[in-house]
Parts: C-alpha cells; sequence; structure tokens
C-alpha cells in the first residue's frame, strides 16, 4: 500500500460519528425517519466533508464493512478532487495518485460493488483532470498506467471497460479550457491503440453477455475520440453480430445499439462512408433485416431495435438513398431498405425517433431525384402526406391536406391525383413531413404497387 501519512489523521469517534451519520441518513433506518431529521444528519455529513480533515475519512470509510459507508468514502475522494484541490498541498499530489489508484485496484480486486468502483474511477479521472495538464504533467500516461494497475490486482475485461466509459465520460464533459483541454484531449488519443485492443478482444461470442456489452459500450463512448481508421474495422465485426438466429437477444440490441450510435454521432455519421457502413447495411437489411420483419408477428426487442436501426440508417443516409433510390446494384439494396420500412408498417408499432413513423412508407418515393436547386420531383398519385383533413385519391384512399410541409413549394396542377411540387431539401425533410400518413393497409398495398411482394 501507498504511504498515505500525508492525508490528515482523524479521532476514531470523528470516523464512527461520519459512519453513523451516513447509515442514519442513508441507510435502512431511514424509513423510520422523519424529513427534519434527515435534512439534519445530511447537512452534518455535508459539512463534515467539508472540513479539510475530511480527506482522512477516505480510506477508513472505504475500509467500513457497510457497503453505504464504502461509497461514501469514494464520494469524499471525488468531492474533495474537484471542490478543494485548490487547498490540498501541491507536494502530496503524486502521493494522492499512487494512493488513489490503489485504493481503486484494492476494491477490484476484493470485489466491492459497482456503484463503488463507478464512484472510485469518477475520483480517478477527476484526479486526472488536475494532474494531468501542465508542463511537465504530473501524470503522463495515466489511463495505461491505471488499466494495468487494474489489471495486476485481477480487474476483469468488464471492469476495465467500465473503468474506460467513465473517463471518456468525465473528460469530455470536463469544463477545460485552452492548453488544459488540448492536453486531457491528447491523453484520450494517446490511449486510443490501448481502448481498440481492449474493445476487440472482447467484441465475439466467446466472452460473457455481460463483457460483450461493457465493451460495446466502451466503443459508444470512445467513437467521437476514435479517428475513423479506428472505427471502420468494427462495422463488419457489428453488422456480423446483427445474427435474428442467435438465441441471445441482447447481442442482436448490442450490436444494433452501437450502429445507432455510429451512424449518428461518430466521424462516419452525415453520410460519411458510404461503401463500408452505409452499402453493408443496405445488403444485410436486404437479406436479413426483412427477413426479421416478415416473422415478426408483435412488437419484440429485437424488431424494436431493428426499427431504431433503420431510423438511425435513413437520417445518416438519406441523401445517398434518394441518389440511388432507382439502382439495380447496391441499390437494389436501396429498394430492400424501401422494402423493409414499408413492411414495418405491418408489423412495428410506430416509432417516436427523431420525428419518424412507421405507420407509413418512410423512403420508398418512386422517381425521386436529388433536389439539386429545387428540381421536380415527377408527377405521382403514389404519395401519402399528413392530414389535417381528408381528402380521396383514386382507387387508393390515401389523404392529402393544405398544410403543406415548410419544406416544400406546393403548386397544385389537380385535386384529384397528381400534384407538382418543387422540393427545397432532401429526402429526410419528406420523410420527417410525411412518413406516417397512410393506414397501415394502404401503405402495406402501395409498398406492393411500388416494389412487388
Amino acid at each position: 500500500m501507498a504511504d498515505f501519512s500525508f492525508l490528515p489523521s482523524l479521532t476514531t469517534s470523528d470516523v464512527d460519528r461520519a459512519a453513523q451519520l451516513i447509515q442514519l441518513g442513508y441507510g435502512p433506518s431511514t424509513s423510520t425517519t422523519t424529513p427534519e431529521d434527515l435534512k439534519r444528519l445530511q447537512q452534518e455529513l455535508f459539512e463534515m466533508q467539508r472540513r479539510p480533515e475530511a480527506w482522512g475519512l477516505v480510506i477508513p470509510l472505504l475500509n467500513h464493512e457497510d457497503p453505504n459507508v464504502q461509497f461514501f468514502g469514494a464520494h469524499t475522494a471525488q468531492v474533495k478532487v474537484a471542490r478543494d484541490w485548490d487547498a490540498f498541498p501541491r507536494e502530496n499530489a503524486e502521493q494522492l495518485r499512487d494512493l488513489l489508484v490503489q485504493l481503486t485496484a484494492h476494491s477490484i480486486a476484493i470485489g466491492r460493488g459497482n456503484f463503488i468502483l463507478r464512484k472510485l474511477f469518477v475520483a480517478i479521472a477527476s484526479l486526472a483532470i488536475k494532474l494531468v495538464p501542465g508542463h511537465p504533467s504530473r501524470w503522463p500516461g495515466w489511463i495505461l498506467s491505471c488499466v494495468q494497475a487494474f489489471s495486476e490486482q485481477g480487474g476483469s475485461a468488464e471492469r476495465i471497460h467500465q473503468f474506460l466509459v467513465i473517463v471518456a465520460e468525465e473528460v469530455g464533459t470536463a469544463d477545460l479550457l485552452g492548453a488544459s483541454k488540448v492536453q486531457m484531449q491528447q491523453s484520450l488519443r494517446d490511449a486510443i491503440p490501448l481502448v481498440v485492443q481492449a474493445i476487440t478482444s472482447s467484441v465475439n461470442r466467446s466472452v460473457s453477455i455481460s463483457q460483450f456489452q461493457s465493451a460495446l459500450l466502451t466503443l459508444q463512448a470512445w467513437m467521437t475520440i476514435f479517428p475513423s481508421s479506428d472505427l471502420l474495422p468494427f462495422i463488419p465485426i457489428l453488422i456480423g453480430l446483427l445474427d435474428p438466429s442467435d438465441d441471445n437477444e441482447a447481442i442482436f440490441i448490442a450490436a444494433s445499439d452501437t450502429l445507432q450510435e455510429i451512424l449518428s454521432k461518430s466521424p462516419l455519421s452525415d453520410g460519411a462512408a458510404t461503401k463500408t457502413l452505409t452499402e453493408p447495411l443496405l445488403i444485410w437489411l436486404d437479406f436479413v433485416g426483412s427477413s426479421i420483419i416478415a416473422q415478426t408477428l408483435d412488437v419484440n426487442e429485437v424488431s424494436h431495435s431493428l426499427s431504431k436501426l433503420l431510423v438511425a440508417l435513413g437520417d445518416h443516409s438519406a441523401l445517398y438513398i434518394a441518389a440511388n433510390i432507382s439502382s439495380s446494384i447496391p441499390g437494389g439494396c436501396d429498394a430492400g431498405f424501401a422494402r423493409c420500412v414499408s413492411s414495418s408498417s405491418r408489423s412495428f408499432s410506430a416509432t417516436d425517433r427523431a420525428g419518424y413513423h412507421l405507420d407509413g412508407p418512410e423512403f420508398p418515393f418512386r422517381g425521386i431525384n436529388l433536389p439539386n436547386g429545387g428540381k421536380k420531383v415527377k408527377k405521382s398519385r403514389k404519395f401519402a402526406f399528413k392530414t389535417d383533413y381528408t381528402t380521396e385519391y383514386g382507387d387508393y384512399g390515401l389523404r392529402t391536406t393544405t398544410h403543406w410541409p415548410r419544406h416544400c413549394e406546393y403548386q397544385p396542377t389537380t385535386t384529384t391525383t397528381t400534384t407538382d411540387y418543387k422540393l427545397e431539401t432532401s429526402l429526410q425533410a419528406l420523410n420527417e413531413n410525411w412518413g406516417g400518413g397512410m393506414t397501415r393497409r394502404h401503405s402495406g398495398q402501395l409498398a406492393r404497387d411500388r416494389w412487388g411482394d
């Protein structure tokens, strides 16, 4: 154990009083405590944590037998670093660093609970934010050194992933400016090879479900830090894990959730990587996704996750799909995408994400061209619009409205079957404003007319 003589020494009565306050304020006895008593106990504990001597509570509280008291030991360390760092002796900073890492590694080794370990991980990240910036840095390679310390004490891959997730979250939300922010961000980039290796070794079916899920949570937390070159190798792995024949739905859902994050929040968002992300997903949708929809009688976790993936892909690749909707090469895949979404109206309940409604056909608009300079869309009677009142449209019974989307300048040419209008934005605008305008019966018939059974 690292030397902790630099910490203030508290009397046994002080430590016992702190533990008593925690147990009375947060333990089972709370149910017999009046609100006034509870407020008084918590205020007394808060005042005790504010004292400079409260650094001396960390170790004895962590060593207490009550998990609630242990948590407050970790919480005290994090609070003192975050709020009272200016009062801490600078000459003892490295000693505190070593002590906190060892306390965390020991807590991992003896199997302390997740909520205690998470708070210790937050405390370490908070301390790194104080020590890493500067020349020279007082904690170079801090992520690697922590992972090594935890691994040496028998820390599992799942624990390492939990630590890495908190590191990305805490540093990403830290209130840093200028050179300090640059140095902290660089410390994350320096750890990318380690993080990539940790994720890669855990993303397979030979590991436990919890380890697999924690690895994908790490990927989600770090994908805004990774360059695109480090994200691309994970895409075929994730698509390969979208296997509906697998008995464990958790694998499908975790892989789908991660792909949704890649499509919306990573360096590959906003239509990037069509050859390595969009087209492989379209192929998967055509061959596998459509079979999931066809076999879905009631909404389940897999079908709901697939519907969210469809929405994310539509957001990401709207321009690509619009440009290739009539193509027969990976772009017959676009027809497959359209088929999936249209068919989903017969199987899935509506989703409220991003304004998409799977109660109607989202993207299958035959004849749409990319709206460069406001090109016109071909006349058609096969469109459905959101309605304020109903107007019958030929033999489809489609409905239209006088409240047209803000994205279009509308010039009606007839009042019965055809409409001529100019687009001011992409196919995504069509989807967001006109999706869900038909009944399920009409949308299913319309899909069959467009794309075949």
